[in-house]
């Protein structure tokens, strides 16, 4: 079942399976260039992924694999597919996570994992040491992604959902130079809703 989707400067398709616990890269014409872990098998070592959720990739093409709903772990592996290190497991303390789902590098080389159940965001540097967190949303955060041009990091959250009739989704805009959220842009705090079909 395909979860994650991400795609690279290079215009490369990175995919995550989280019934097959695999990691695929394409190229833009759907040729498969990069294929990581065993076809069906989850595992907790450096060649097995146990239903992950997202794929970042750093500038230097090196790349993080958010190994989600089983492992509860980051994995981090060279531009090649060579596995290097991972961190984390399930908890609440600083460097744990319950579902480390969205995972999105900035361009200071700092990884930011949306930390799904724990309604927060962890921010650590390359190789997995713990900078601080992001927290005070009032959701389960699902997913990050970083905009180099304004510096921003920008999260979806489910609040809407959960409390709200659902009219599109909620958008967070953070600020990584301070563990807090932005104002939000309508002025009712740090939610801010997009309707559908609205783009920003």
């Amino acid at each position: 079942m395909p979860h994650g989707l991400t795609v690279d400067h290079d215009n490369n398709i990175w995919m995550t399976d989280v019934s097959l616990h695999q990691v695929f890269k394409f190229n833009n014409a759907g040729r498969l260039l990069l294929q990581l872990g065993e076809t069906g098998v989850a595992g907790t070592d450096s060649n097995h992924f146990n239903m992950p959720t997202g794929v970042a990739i750093a500038d230097d093409g090196t790349f993080y694999v958010s190994d989600g709903y089983g492992n509860r772990g980051i994995m981090r592996f060279t531009a090649n597919g060579k596995y290097l290190l991972e961190w984390g497991k399930k908890g609440y303390k600083a460097g744990e996570f319950n579902i480390p789902h969205g995972i999105a590098p900035d361009r200071n080389g700092l990884i930011y994992m949306a930390d799904r159940e724990n309604s927060r965001i962890q921010v650590f540097s390359a190789t997995g040491r713990f900078i601080k967190q992001l927290s005070g949303n009032r959701g389960a955060v699902n997913s990050v992604d970083f905009d180099p041009q304004r510096s921003q990091l920008l999260a979806s959250d489910d609040i809407a959902f959960l409390n709200f009739k659902h009219q599109g989704s909620d958008l967070l805009i953070l600020d990584t130079t301070q563990a807090r959220y932005k104002q939000g842009l309508a002025g009712v705090g740090f939610i801010m809703v997009v309707p559908p079909g609205i783009m920003i």
